[in-house]
């Protein structure tokens, strides 16, 4: 038996990049000031001379998500999150990896109100047109409103903000709206 064995070197060289002009970005939701919560979707315009190949979008400087094609957007879930301000940013690349990213826009993050059926109780059957429906909501941020349906059909109006000295007495949160939780 006789062994041959070769040796090359092999050099592998990126073609230049002429491109030096990062790509424009805009963050187009979630617009500055508002409230989100659960599944928000984020959204971006980006442009750029040779193209844009991806947006990255961050939370607090956190990437979240990415879009590889336009149009540039992605939902994230941001239930796990404490209620709180955050900044949300869109960061677009282009072919050459030239980046750029979006003015900040601060958005609250509010978490799901904790809210309580008191009346009709679990498991009941419940009959007829109309009936007594007794409950609380609270949240830190407090509750603007509160709504119900029936049968994932039938938004019922429901009077909201009687008060309830006893809830706020038992749970601990810190709701602007106390004692008057309860509809």
């Amino acid at each position: 038996n006789i062994g041959v064995s070769y040796s090359r070197t092999i050099r592998v060289v990126e073609p230049p990049c002429g491109d030096t002009t990062p790509p424009t970005v805009a963050l187009t939701a979630p617009a500055e000031g508002t409230r989100v919560w659960g599944n928000v979707t984020l959204s971006a315009n980006a442009s750029d001379n040779v193209g844009v190949t991806r947006v990255q979008f961050q939370v607090n400087g956190e990437n979240v998500c990415v879009d590889q094609s336009a149009p540039w957007s992605c939902t994230v879930d941001l239930d796990s999150r404490p209620t709180g301000d955050y900044a949300f940013r869109a960061r677009a690349f282009d072919a050459c990896e030239n980046a750029r990213a979006s003015a900040e826009m601060q958005a609250r993050v509010v978490s799901n109100p904790e809210l309580w059926l008191d009346q009709p109780s679990s498991g009941a059957t419940v009959s007829g047109t109309q009936g007594p429906v007794y409950g609380w909501a609270t949240d830190p941020d407090g509750v603007p409103t509160v709504s119900m349906t029936l049968d994932n059909q039938v938004t019922v109006p429901v009077t909201y903000r009687p008060a309830r000295p006893d809830v706020c007495q038992a749970v601990p949160v810190s709701d602007p709206d106390c004692p008057n939780v309860g509809f």
